[in-house]
């Protein structure tokens, strides 16, 4: 018999590689801003290092690895240049997972309420809603924070406007190891997509893994 706690009752959704299909994007402007120190990414540095990182612990780590001064202050100048080259793209095209208009269709026609959590600011998350139609399906919308924080306050956030919803009720869509491991600790179900890893990889850590929305 199935659990009733783990039936699905709740969906929290990410923004990078599980709304925003800008892996590509993502990746171009951190290698164009590193050109600029006479750094070029090796082969699998990119996913290894900022995949599973913050903006700032990624570029940290790298100018650490090469040997390289690093302090907050040069961090903090790179993360602020990559985010001008980053929102510039954005203005140019937005581009979408393949298939998530019609899944939180049917997650919205199935009743159950839907949160986004993102670590982005408050202004620009709202904006790239509103310009793919897609502000209307959030009874919460957690921004500007740490992930492992912002999922905790999305749940209590869900658990106000739903009566007797669990962790273990909360499915979070995920497309990295961190958000997995997040959903683990909160006692969350996780799903997995293969936008920015692999499936087999994903089969190691989440609880199901789909190809595609």
């Amino acid at each position: 018999m199935e659990d009733p706690n783990r039936q699905v009752q709740a969906v929290l959704f990410g923004l990078k590689g599980v709304i925003l299909a800008d892996n590509q994007i993502d990746r171009q402007v951190t290698a164009e801003l590193l050109q600029n120190w006479g750094i070029v990414l090796k082969p699998g540095e990119y996913r290894d290092i900022f995949l599973e990182r913050t903006e700032q612990a990624g570029f940290f780590e790298l100018l650490s690895r090469r040997g390289r001064a690093v302090n907050q202050e040069i961090v903090a100048d790179l993360v602020q240049r990559k985010h001008v080259l980053y929102r510039d793209r954005l203005n140019r095209e937005i581009p979408l997972v393949p298939g998530l208009g019609g899944c939180l269709q049917e997650i919205h026609l199935r009743g159950l309420p839907m949160g986004l959590v993102c670590s982005q600011i408050r202004a620009e998350v709202a904006e790239i809603l509103t310009r793919c139609h897609l502000q209307t399906y959030w009874h919460t919308l957690v921004t500007d924070t740490e992930e492992a924080l912002g999922y905790g306050l999305a749940l209590a956030n869900l658990q106000k406007k739903i009566p007797g919803l669990t962790p273990g009720s909360c499915l979070i869509i995920a497309s990295t190891y961190r958000v997995i491991k997040i959903a683990q600790n909160l006692g969350m179900q996780s799903l997995a997509l293969p936008t920015l890893f692999p499936v087999h990889m994903l089969q190691r850590r989440a609880d199901w893994v789909v190809d595609r929305y």
